[in-house]
């Protein structure tokens, strides 16, 4: 879209993310997770020992009362205060008991247990020498109506005592059910206030992660906003533009490296356009100002039908002048179609390269120049018969306009055996002549259309030969390309030039 000024409107694409907003995400999800596996690691820690304090705490404290039970008659006063000694490891622990008889009524029990901790929550009791649960194993947790919290135990304990005195009359040994709760209402706001300090230093750490990664990366950006600033100001007139590789990072210095190669292709490929736009209109320019320069000649007065006739056959041969170069452009842009097609079939090079040396024979005979064909011993390669023809044709054809009398042009053919064929060695097809050569200054742009060494050098080999239009040998590179192969050139001024196509085999 262009804005009312002219300038082009660039829209951002919808529900797409800047790549810096990308990379902050990334860095704030991995620098979130980094924070909170090792803190939620810390916490499970912290709880695992909070509660093994708690269970050793509870094993301890039954012991105790345990002994105190065995071997005394049950002492409220006595139970209460060993109960309320404060334990070393849980300063802030509120202990409670509860002792039953083996009917299931309370002998004794420590204020305020009835009305939080009922009896028929405690798990099952059984002697405290059995071991129930592993060491650090936490014992079961009750929750009250209040919303407190109890840790609660159970043991059966069997009395070595009794009330009565020794004889025959003493009572047996009686059995007890030993319940204890501990308070666990501080260790849990403990751990609710952990918890809340950790959520509330994720969040932090969240926040800064977002703000710290969206700076890193927009720094770390800054590099790709300078170079699309200065990609952004170069256009089909400024392509000898190049970006200044200097100062960026490796990855990026990379990028700015194949972006000025592509600048410098593109330039070379604008520049031939504008040579060969240039190049035609001049080619199109003089046949067409020569037939409008006869036609208004001719009307300008009445002529003679001899003259008329001698006009017309003039314009004719403007008429076949453009319509070879318009079929040699329209050739040339096939050629150059990737998708172009070519009807390849098993050609025997020796008799292909034989009928062109016949074709050019007489014009060979009347140039003074001997024509020669040299082909291995059943050679034979998949060509398209006519673009070969064509190419070996057009070759020949300037061979023999650049050979003075007296000279030689040769027609080779031979397998190209190298270390790297592995069985499918190219064929390579020669035309080499000992004219007058090709300065090298102009060798690297003898295959560009309309290119044309010093027309002065080129002599005439027949009474049909006309001034050539600069395709011959850029059309025979475009058979050679899409044949998949090669077209090379070698030339000594005075000595001769040597042209070479390769196909692959």
């Amino acid at each position: 879209m262009f804005s009312s000024s002219g300038a082009e409107v660039v829209h951002h694409p919808a529900r797409r993310w800047s790549l810096a907003l990308r990379l902050t995400a990334w860095y704030a999800l991995t620098a979130f997770l980094l924070l909170l596996f090792p803190t939620l690691y810390l916490y499970v820690v912290m709880t695992r020992d909070i509660y093994r304090a708690d269970a050793s705490d509870v094993r301890e404290r039954m012991s105790v009362i345990r002994a105190l039970l065995e071997h005394q008659p049950i002492n409220a006063e006595a139970l209460r205060r060993e109960v309320e000694i404060e334990p070393s490891a849980r300063p802030t622990a509120a202990y409670m008991v509860r002792v039953l008889d083996e009917t299931g009524n309370v002998v004794d029990q420590t204020p305020k247990l009835a009305d939080r901790v009922p009896s028929n929550v405690f798990p099952i009791a059984r002697p405290v020498e059995w071991a129930p649960r592993p060491p650090g194993e936490r014992p079961p947790i009750f929750q009250a109506s209040d919303g407190r919290q109890f840790m609660i135990a159970s043991a059966l304990i069997v009395s070595k005592t009794a009330d009565t005195p020794a004889g025959p009359d003493a009572a047996p040994a009686r059995s007890y059910v030993l319940q204890l709760a501990v308070d666990e209402t501080s260790d849990q706001e403990l751990l609710a206030a952990y918890r809340t300090r950790i959520w509330v230093v994720m969040g932090l750490g969240l926040l800064a992660s977002i703000g710290i990664g969206y700076w890193i990366a927009r720094r770390g950006m800054r590099p790709i906003r300078q170079m699309g600033n200065v990609i952004e100001g170069i256009n089909s007139t400024q392509l000898d533009q190049r970006i200044d590789s200097e100062g960026y990072p490796s990855e990026m210095w990379l990028l700015s490296v194949a972006f000025n190669r592509m600048l410098e292709r593109l330039q070379n490929a604008f520049e031939r356009l504008s040579r060969f736009s240039a190049d035609i209109a001049h080619e199109l320019r003089t046949p067409v100002s020569n037939l409008r320069g006869e036609t208004e000649v001719t009307l300008s007065k009445t002529r003679s039908p001899e003259e008329y006739r001698e006009v017309l056959s003039s314009c004719l041969e403007e008429y076949q002048r453009l319509s070879r170069m318009i079929d040699s452009l329209l050739f040339l842009a096939r050629a150059e179609n990737p998708e172009t097609r070519i009807e390849r079939e098993l050609l025997d090079l020796q008799r292909e390269l034989e009928s062109i040396r016949v074709f050019f024979e007489a014009p060979a005979e009347e140039a003074g120049v001997q024509l020669t064909v040299n082909v291995s011993n059943g050679l034979k390669a998949s060509l398209d018969r006519i673009l070969l023809q064509r190419a070996v044709g057009n070759l020949v054809e300037n061979a023999l306009g650049h050979t003075p009398r007296g000279g030689q042009v040769q027609i080779r053919a031979a397998m190209l055996h190298t270390d790297a064929n592995h069985g499918h060695a190219p064929v390579v097809i020669e035309v080499i002549d000992n004219g007058c050569g090709i300065p090298a200054s102009h060798l690297p742009y003898v295959f560009d259309r309309f290119r044309r060494v010093d027309e002065s050098r080129t002599r005439s080999i027949g009474p049909n030969r006309r001034a050539g239009l600069g395709l011959g040998l850029a059309i025979v590179k475009g058979i050679a390309t899409v044949h998949g192969g090669a077209a090379r050139i070698e030339s000594d001024v005075g000595k001769g030039t040597r042209v070479t196509l390769e196909f692959p085999g």
